[in-house]
């Protein structure tokens, strides 16, 4: 056994020189490089405010006499038309009140009657010498006292009859209902709210901004809404409201209003509100996000790096590399940024496989996008 080992031993020596004197170190692999030319300019940027849709108008329904209500069948996000009997009351206590009150009135009535009929035969009395001025005058004083209560007891008459016109609660408008605060059976006071109607094609979003922001904003200022369950919808609005007085710390109150409809438009929808703004520079480029590298340790100076840089790889068409460069970014106009310093026009940007890249990394240009 020991002596096939050493036999063995020149073998294996004598194959691994010659290996060594084939083998070559491998060769450096040049990946080719897929590039956004920098052209496009913009001189506006897009800011986005997340916000929830709400009715422009919410109206809250109520009866203006208290009483028993008969049974609620409403429900939030039923569809009413104008018109439609919302709720009831129970109307028979108001009958009653109706009831006695032209019972007053009837008997006011005869007292009237009796009275003008006393006033009468007086005056003919007088006119004989029956009857002295002051049995005229007494009876002229009667007539008009008669005459006042039967005025009383016919308003009152009036206003139980038109009491009982408010046993019911009709829609204002065509709405969707928003909440129902009554239940069945209750007995509610007058002005006790009973449901919230609103307006289906009438709807509003609010958010705060910073003082900066809200200065480069009036009223009417354009927007444009997206709805996050749908993002392809989008509706147009207008700025309508805009606080002079901060509700928190830099915090100022936005009101925009839609001037579109669209079916798809419930109350209570995660929306966001786009507003547009002048870049703060003359213009700037636009860039693809997928330029944009995760890896901030840039070789100018890591020690710098704020979480608010960004950084690309450029390429240099004389040395054949990428290098890394930062960029200013003032805002964001669809899916690109819009960058207004660190670069310049004619420039290849890598724009596939940034994450695998590295500074002064040997590089192929592969065709530009846009070429």
């Amino acid at each position: 056994m020991a002596r096939i080992v050493m036999t063995s031993l020149p073998l294996v020596m004598l194959l691994a020189g010659c290996w060594g004197e084939e083998l070559e170190p491998p060769k450096e692999i040049i990946r080719g490089l897929k590039t956004h030319i920098v052209t496009e300019t913009e001189v506006s940027m897009v800011r986005r405010f997340p916000s929830v849709l709400q009715p422009s108008d919410l109206t809250t329904l109520s009866f203006e006499v208290p009483g028993s209500l008969q049974q609620v069948n409403l429900s939030i996000g039923q569809v009413v038309s104008e018109g439609d009997v919302l709720a009831q009351l129970d109307p028979t206590s108001l009958e009653i009140q109706l009831e006695n009150t032209l019972a007053v009135v009837n008997q006011a009535k005869a007292e009237h009657e009796n009275a003008t009929n006393t006033l009468e035969r007086r005056r003919t009395l007088l006119e004989r010498g029956a009857v002295t001025q002051v049995a005229v005058d007494n009876a002229k004083t009667e007539f008009l006292a008669s005459q006042a209560a039967l005025n009383q007891a016919q308003q009152m008459a009036e206003a139980a009859r038109t009491d009982l016109t408010k046993t019911t609660l009709h829609a204002p408008f065509a709405g969707v209902v928003n909440s129902v605060s009554a239940n069945s059976y209750a007995t509610v006071g007058a002005g006790v709210p009973i449901a919230t109607l609103y307006a289906p094609d009438q709807f509003e979003a609010s958010f705060s901004v910073n003082f900066e922001t809200a200065g480069q904003m009036v009223v009417g200022t354009p927007a444009r809404l997206r709805l996050a369950d749908v993002p392809t919808t989008r509706v147009e609005g207008v700025v309508t409201e805009l606080g002079q007085r901060a509700d928190a710390v830099s915090a100022y109150p936005v009101v925009v209003s839609l001037t579109d409809a669209d079916p798809l438009l419930k109350a209570g929808m995660a929306v966001e509100v786009e507003l547009e703004f002048p870049l703060p520079q003359t213009e700037g480029f636009l860039l693809p996000m997928s330029t944009i590298s995760p890896d901030l340790s840039t070789v100018e100076d890591p020690a710098k790096n704020r979480d608010e840089d960004f950084v690309v790889y450029v390429f240099d068409p004389t040395s054949g590399t990428v290098n890394q460069r930062k960029i200013e970014v003032s805002g964001v106009r669809g899916n690109s940024l819009i960058v207004t310093d660190g670069l310049s026009a004619g420039e290849h940007v890598a724009s596939a496989g940034v994450s695998f890249l590295r500074h002064g990394q040997k590089v192929r240009l592969l065709k530009a996008e846009g070429e």
